[in-house]
């Protein structure tokens, strides 16, 4: 899964018809961190995310550019890679795609914990 945030910012700025000086504004930030995101050199503090999405009116997920079905299509095709491998008895050579897949799910489930913590630890009164 590629990461595609810095596109969906800049769709979303644009669509808005908003400065990058406005959104670093509106998120507390400096305008070359609003093009960093943009142009893919860096991604947004995951404490962002939330305004982000809140700011843009969308998702997290759309926010993300996650596409459930598309993601769910490579791990179907990865299981039944895996199931010929081993009902075959053959070694059958996963692509580098597929391989990818694996460390970005595990970094997606990371990014979803975070925002849980965050968002489960601002609830929680101090006193």
């Amino acid at each position: 899964m590629e990461m595609t945030i810095g596109a969906n910012i800049k769709r979303l700025r644009t669509a808005k018809n908003i400065t990058q000086e406005q959104l670093s504004v509106a998120m507390n930030v400096t305008c070359a961190a609003v093009s960093k995101w943009e142009r893919g050199e860096t991604y947004p503090d995951i404490t962002l995310l939330q305004p982000l999405a809140y700011f843009f009116e969308v998702t997290l997920d759309e926010l993300m550019g996650y596409n459930q079905e598309k993601i769910q299509a490579e791990i179907d095709e990865i299981i039944a890679l895996y199931r010929q491998h081993w009902n075959d008895k053959k070694v059958v050579k996963l692509s580098l795609r597929h391989t990818a897949i694996i460390p970005t799910i595990i970094g997606s489930c990371t990014i979803i914990c975070g925002i849980l913590a965050v968002t489960w630890l601002t609830t929680i009164p101090l006193f």
